[in-house]
Parts: structure tokens; C-alpha cells; sequence
């Protein structure tokens, strides 16, 4: 290939130099606490024992450690005091710190919990609740947690109430 010819026939030069840029991007390394998502899934049909049917999950992007949290409401202040302890914990045991949080534009992440990611300097990212195509960490472990749920009821012969 001389140096006239990517003049002649720009298009395969341009999609291959496309392609590797977009590959760079996807593979760079995330820290752990870099990125945190959350998300409350529910209202469920079934009760839990303590009499809660949604559920918090708080997952790390970069390591994929799940956090769940069972939710009498989805309100702000349970959620903002749930966190709490959380990035108290977390922080303590890996001395890293949460720079960012993710979740969906629920209004349960406003209010109290806002208040307390900008105090502690922690940015707040919003983004799609689901993209269809590539789901967030956060929802394939709502998928998870809920298929083996239903295998672990299924598998106990407990009746279905």
C-alpha cells in the first residue's frame, strides 16, 4: 500500500482505525469504587420474611460485588441511610473511595440520598433505566438473583404462598 492509496479508498482505512479506537475504550480498567450502580427492584407479589417486598442492589462495576438490601418503602431516606453504611463499610475494608454512583431516574434516588453523595463528594450519574442491548451490571443481577430465587423455590416443594 503506498500513501496515495488510503486517498484513493478512505473507507476500509477509517473503519478499521474506528474499530480500534472503540476497543481501546471498552477495555480500560476500572478500579474498584471507581463506578457503583444502584437500582431497587420490586414491588414483589410474595413478602420476604421481615415483611419487605422491594429490594436495593448496589453493585461495583469493576469487580462485580453485589450489595442487597431489602426495602419496606422506596423512599429516599432508607435508601440514603442504607448507602451510608455501605460507603462507611466499603471504604474502611478496601481503602479505596466511591467516586461515582449510577442509578435510574427513580425519585427514591433524590432527596436524602443526593444530598449525601454531594456532601461526601461522590458524583451522582444517571443514566437509562435499561438498555436493551447492553444491559448495566446492575440489571443482570436483578436476572440472577431472581432466576435462582425461583430454582431455589421451585426446588423446596414449599407451597407457593
Amino acid at each position: 500500500m503506498n500513501r496515495f492509496s488510503v486517498l484513493e479508498n478512505p473507507e476500509p482505512f477509517l473503519s478499521n482505525s474506528r474499530a480500534r479506537n472503540i476497543q481501546r475504550n471498552n477495555k480500560r480498567d476500572l478500579q474498584p469504587l471507581e463506578i457503583v450502580e444502584l437500582d431497587i427492584q420490586g414491588p414483589f407479589k410474595l413478602k420476604a420474611i421481615n415483611q419487605t417486598k422491594l429490594n436495593l442492589k448496589i453493585v461495583d462495576k469493576a469487580t462485580n460485588y453485589t450489595k442487597i438490601e431489602f426495602l419496606q418503602s422506596k423512599s429516599s431516606a432508607p435508601i440514603a441511610e442504607i448507602f451510608q453504611r455501605y460507603h462507611k463499610r466499603i471504604e474502611r475494608q478496601t481503602g479505596r473511595t466511591i467516586k461515582r454512583v449510577r442509578t435510574d431516574g427513580d425519585g427514591a434516588f433524590y432527596g436524602d440520598f443526593l444530598q449525601y453523595t454531594e456532601s461526601m463528594g461522590i458524583i451522582k450519574e444517571r443514566t437509562p433505566p435499561y438498555i436493551h442491548h447492553l444491559p448495566p451490571n446492575v440489571e443482570r443481577a436483578h436476572q440472577t438473583i431472581t432466576n435462582k430465587a425461583i430454582t431455589y423455590l421451585t426446588d423446596s416443594q414449599l407451597p407457593r404462598h
